[in-house]
């Protein structure tokens, strides 16, 4: 009889995690790099590409968020504060849209160019 060995850590066991991870990663719908925040591997423009596209993908669920979460919370917490009277909004219901339009701003990327804040004839940039 002799006595289990396994061997561990394997050889392998590197390349088989990165293996996973990349799986997940693309189950995510996340750049490798991203979701492990390891760069190292990478040149700057396959870096900032896969970022871009990390970009679109968060675009999309926050629209996502905002269209099917967000805004109908609103319409609702705005009717129910014009309905007991914390906010006046007269004829609501006639311009319903027009009274709960609104804008939800994520932080994050800025559409805004870099070294656009000093070519701007305005003194301060946000």
């Amino acid at each position: 009889m002799s006595s289990f060995t396994p061997g561990r850590p394997n050889a392998a066991f590197e390349a088989f995690m990165l293996a996973v991870l990349r799986h997940i990663a693309a189950g995510l719908n996340l750049p490798y790099e991203l979701l492990l925040k390891d760069f190292s591997k990478t040149n700057y423009s396959s870096a900032r590409a896969a970022l871009l596209e990390a970009w679109r993908y968060f675009h999309g669920r926050r629209r996502w968020l905002m269209d099917y979460w967000l805004r109908p919370i609103y319409e609702l917490w705005l009717e129910e504060a014009i309905n007991s009277g914390l906010v006046e909004a007269p004829d609501f219901y006639a311009k319903r849209y027009a009274y709960s339009r609104c804008r939800f701003i994520f932080g994050g990327r800025s559409r805004r160019r870099h070294g656009q804040c000093r070519r701007s004839p305005l003194a301060a940039c946000l």
